[in-house]
């Protein structure tokens, strides 16, 4: 049987498998078109192809990028037809880059001013060059010694409201959702439900040029994926889909393509169709 999972995470960014592990465990599981979105970068896209490729796989270049719409963030997951044209694309979320650089510095002055020498070799190490987030900065802490566990890490000093919480600078979703258009991407809000979207900001995003809506998700109930597929479908949005897949044991890989369990099959060739679209109207 043959699954589809559009939304997984390596170390590039905060989950816990190298971009080439993660491939091959996708594979293992029966994953046979697979989406890369770390956080803000794609660092990890090229070394996840070329395993992909060796598996036989399917692997649609894309990123998962932290925007801000209607007072609230907005994950916005972005996806490529070819990895070749996202070069210049790459060189815009290098700035995002940079942006998780300066909100570490913060963190780390923070935890300074109560007492706490946070180890920034060892956070920057864990990165490995990629996005900063606060996973990499609670597993510093836990291998200091400081907490006894990630879930204490967020609880007393990096969950919102909490003494070294820096919010991330997040871009507009409007603006966003057109520079991955000039670059030829395809765009779906990820996770709808975790922020609660109404039909009517999902609107004003399809207004602004939204291609898709992640309708199955981990973290969505059989009712959110009602939810939120009747709004797809009434606004014209492609359904995306994928278990945001981190290597923890939270949650695994998509081994089920029905309706209440997985990504259902029936998505995938106009999703595919999709992604073939937005490239061609860029390049035309």
């Amino acid at each position: 049987m043959d699954f589809i999972d559009l939304h997984s995470h390596s170390t590039r960014s905060d989950g816990v498998l190298s971009p080439v592990e993660l491939v091959e465990k996708a594979h293992a599981s029966g994953v046979r078109v697979l989406a890369l979105t770390d956080h803000d970068t794609m660092m990890g896209v090229p070394e996840a192809m070329k395993a992909a490729e060796k598996l036989g796989m399917r692997l649609i270049p894309g990123i998962e990028i932290s925007t801000t719409t209607h007072g609230r963030g907005c994950h916005l997951l972005a996806y490529f037809d070819r990895w070749e044209m996202t070069a210049t694309f790459a060189q815009f979320m290098q700035q995002r880059l940079e942006a998780r650089e300066r909100r570490f510095d913060e963190m780390v002055g923070k935890f300074g001013k109560i007492g706490i020498a946070i180890d920034a070799a060892r956070v920057r190490k864990q990165a490995n060059g990629g996005a900063i987030t606060r996973p990499h900065v609670a597993k510093a802490l836990l291998e200091q010694g400081i907490v006894k566990d990630y879930q204490e890490a967020f609880d007393k000093y990096l969950g919102n409201g909490k003494p070294c919480y820096v919010p991330y600078e997040k871009l507009p979703t409007a603006d966003t959702i057109k520079e991955v258009h000039q670059h030829g991407g395809f765009t779906s809000v990820a996770h709808p439900g975790l922020e609660k979207f109404t039909e009517q900001e999902i609107s004003d995003l399809k207004a602004a040029g939204l291609d898709g809506l992640e309708v199955y998700h981990y973290d969505h109930d059989a009712s959110a994926r009602k939810k939120y597929r009747v709004i797809a479908e009434k606004l014209g949005l492609l359904l995306t889909g994928g278990s945001d897949f981190h290597g923890n044991n939270h949650r695994s890989f998509y081994t089920s393509n029905t309706e209440k369990g997985g990504v259902p099959l029936h998505i995938v060739e106009p999703f595919l169709e999709g992604v073939r679209r937005a490239a061609a109207k860029a390049a035309a």
